[in-house]
């Protein structure tokens, strides 16, 4: 029986030498948002192949087997520790024909993404569990894998047991101990879809700090899915997924096969879907109908890729899609195998080394990858939260000479806050670290609790006005100092060899001190801690405290609830204060405001407009406020506890958009994971 497969194999392999796929990629008349220039590195396909020498004791037929002696194929992939990961499908030698072995998942690693290797054991088989009767004896096929902003992989892949396949999923932190979860739409609908067939999922990602991350939309991540269609569902945890309805109550279609097309005979799903400048870019895989109704450019029942584009803020809203495939059956390997037709079944999609990495199932034989140089502004790029590396706290963004700048405080217990580093970026995207721009070798008077930097650039030279020593007396050596540099990225050094504010005023501790520039050129500066803030005037040289008009020299402006942390913007003629409320270790800290026609005030508490969320972090405040490329394009900078983090200092540094209404009031800030898109301030 045997022999006999092989030899119809080899009877497939010189009839598809004759007709097939189109052997050289045709790039030209591509849409530009298009990803179309995927290339094959010469003499590294297949990259994983079938390995009879490879044993593994099976728990369900308790012996061992030669668990990827068949075939090796239809590929996941993602990055873990800065190495390519793939999943793949492997096929033992247990009876002939597709779909009638068992499928396990093997594991391979690569640095480069080019070359691997393998564990000798699958990672991921049917076993003594709960999904026993669902995988067994058919297997576990067809994985797609996308990550969180947190590093839970998930993992979407179709369960086998030779009488219904069902899409499920299954998590892990480390590729390798996963967790099943079922049926992906097993608890939707009061289980109508529990035993209807499914496969092939694809959750929307997007990159995040240069990484692919799963995004959300509105609060829901969603998914493309189907085989012969491509469907959408939605999900509020990635576990429990909801297909979405048609208003006949039927599965909604946003992809469909086309007569006379490449795809004429279905649309599978292929690697997670990518967010882009343009839409949602999703790779599918379309196999060609026999006869009149395929396109008979390719080979009849050859799978061949496409590429289909839907809308950012609508998933479900098609707005173009390829007419001819971007990818298709060239080499020998693609178009021998348990699928002589020809197949380039696409499933894994990276971001690995600024370079688009595509795993691809051939034949249903081999795994290969094709590399796409593809520069990361083609993708929404996103900043991802948190924005900055390890932990940071009370963060002042800045824009200094076309750049966006951020220095924080580092989130660390009071002993050890003795410096400060600095970050910058062209684009709020991408962020360089200058280490230690102000520390206690250029602060004679420094002993501990360096916090809460206010910039300023001015006279050609940049300030850094900062809070030393958390002073609770005024017996104290402490206060509101400030320091100077030539450059922004430091070194600072202190300008008056003592604070510039060493003492209680008004009840105000002296400390989180934000200098603001009024339309007139005058400088003021905000300042308190213990629920009192104070507001002064500066010098033009920034290097004192001058009288106000009436010859005070210290006015408070505390509003309602306040506990530290001021911050002053001004827009449309109204001066906006910001402040923080609630005790800083704790989950309620969080951030207020006031409007004003005045920097003085009266500041009347309008609300919170930046608090916990229960599905993100906790503790979010002492902010910032930087303006973005646009006219009216605002951003808040501030720091939160990450979810289940007990330590008070452990606090990271996020950004997230800020808008304001009609009104001119502002909207409640929506924390994400995602972050924000680039806008690079060369470009007003």
């Amino acid at each position: 029986m045997k022999n006999y497969f092989l030899n119809t194999v080899f009877l497939g392999i010189l009839l598809t030498a004759i007709t097939s796929c189109n052997t050289k990629k045709d790039t030209s008349g591509f849409p530009d948002w298009a990803w179309t220039n995927f290339q094959r590195p010469e003499g590294v396909n297949p990259i994983i192949s079938p390995d009879a020498s490879a044993k593994f004791f099976c728990p369900m037929k308790e012996d061992t087997v030669a668990w990827e002696e068949s075939d090796t194929f239809n590929p996941a992939a993602t990055v873990y520790n800065g190495k390519v990961v793939v999943l793949y499908r492997a096929e033992d030698n247990s009876a002939v024909g597709i779909g009638a072995r068992t499928s396990r998942l093997g594991y391979a690693s690569s640095a480069d993404g080019l070359h691997f290797e393998r564990m000798s054991v699958p990672v991921f088989y049917p076993g003594e569990d709960s999904q026993k009767e669902l995988e067994n004896p058919g297997g576990c096929e067809d994985p797609r894998i996308a990550m969180t902003s947190d590093g839970l992989y998930v993992m979407l892949y179709t369960q086998w047991n030779r009488k219904q396949a069902r899409l499920a999923v299954a998590t892990s932190r480390d590729l390798q101990t996963w967790e099943k979860h079922g049926p992906a739409f097993a608890k939707a609908y009061e289980g109508r879809f529990f035993d209807e067939f499914s496969k092939s999922g694809s959750i929307i990602t997007r990159l995040e700090g240069g990484k692919q991350v799963i995004a959300s939309i509105d609060g829901k991540y969603y998914m493309y899915w189907g085989e012969k269609f491509v469907n959408v569902a939605t999900s509020e945890d990635l576990i429990n997924w909801t297909p979405m309805l048609d208003e006949n109550g039927e599965l909604l279609k946003v992809l469909i096969p086309r007569e006379g097309k490449f795809d004429s005979e279905l649309t599978e799903c292929g690697p997670p879907a990518i967010m882009t400048g343009q839409g949602i870019l999703l790779l599918y895989n379309g196999k060609n109908k026999a006869g009149a109704e395929g396109d008979t450019l390719y080979t009849a029942n050859s799978y061949c890729a496409g590429q289909a584009l839907f809308d950012l803020k609508d998933p479900t809203k098609l707005i173009d899609r390829l007419d001819k495939p971007f990818f298709v059956p060239e080499a020998d390997f693609e178009k021998s195998g348990q699928y002589p037709a020809g197949t380039v079944f696409i499933e894994g999609l990276v971001y690995h080394n600024q370079k688009w990495f595509l795993y691809y199932g051939c034949a249903d034989s081999r795994v290969a990858v094709a590399v796409l140089e593809q520069p990361v502004n083609q993708a929404l790029a996103t900043s991802g939260n948190p924005i900055l590396p390890g932990w940071y706290a009370d963060p002042e963004g800045i824009v200094l000479d076309d750049e966006y700048w951020i220095y924080p405080t580092i989130s660390a217990p009071y002993d050890e806050q003795l410096f400060m580093d600095a970050f910058s970026s062209k684009d709020l995207v991408t962020w360089t670290k200058h280490p230690k721009v102000l520390s206690k070798e250029n602060i004679s008077w420094l002993r501990r609790a360096l916090w809460a930097p206010a910039i300023v650039q001015a006279n050609g030279k940049y300030y850094i006005f900062f809070g030393a020593n958390d002073i609770q007396s005024n017996e104290e050596l402490g206060g509101i100092g400030v320091a100077v540099a030539d450059n922004p990225a430091g070194p600072f050094k202190d300008a008056l060899g003592k604070p510039l504010i060493d003492k209680f005023v008004n009840g105000a501790q002296p400390i989180d001190q934000f200098v603001f520039k009024d339309d007139d050129g005058q400088y003021y500066m905000y300042y308190g801690g213990w629920g009192h803030c104070n507001i002064v005037k500066l010098s033009p040289d920034l290097l004192s405290i001058v009288p106000f008009d009436d010859g005070t020299m210290y006015k408070e402006v505390t509003p309602e609830n306040y506990t530290e942390g001021p911050f002053m913007l001004k827009r449309d003629g109204k001066y906006y204060f910001m402040w923080s409320e609630g005790a800083w270790v704790g989950p309620d800290y969080c951030v207020a405001y006031a409007i004003a026609d005045s920097p003085f005030g009266p500041f009347e508490r309008v609300g919170k407009i930046l608090q916990r969320d229960a599905a993100i972090g906790t503790g979010a405040g002492h902010h910032s406020v930087v303006k973005g490329a646009g006219e009216d394009e605002w951003y808040v900078i501030y720091h939160r506890h990450p979810l289940g983090e007990t330590d008070g200092n452990g606090r990271v540094t996020c950004i997230d958009r800020m808008y304001f209404n009609e009104e001119g009031k502002i909207e409640p800030i929506k924390m994400t994971y995602e972050g924000v898109t680039a806008s690079p301030l060369t470009n007003k």
